[in-house]
């Protein structure tokens, strides 16, 4: 995915429930980036991810 500054984020580390709901919350490591949110994906359908 992407933050809303357009750096790429990697979910490595995180789960993803059967609604998309992203724990724990993402936080982008690109230097100087703030992003820092709690994460739904939309549309997600793939199921439970570990």
């Amino acid at each position: 995915m992407t933050c809303a500054r357009g750096h790429a984020i990697v979910l490595s580390g995180h789960t993803i429930s059967a609604r998309g709901e992203v724990r724990p919350s993402v936080v982008c490591r690109t230097p100087g980036c703030d992003f820092h949110d709690w994460v739904r994906l939309k549309d997600w359908t793939d199921g439970v991810l570990t």
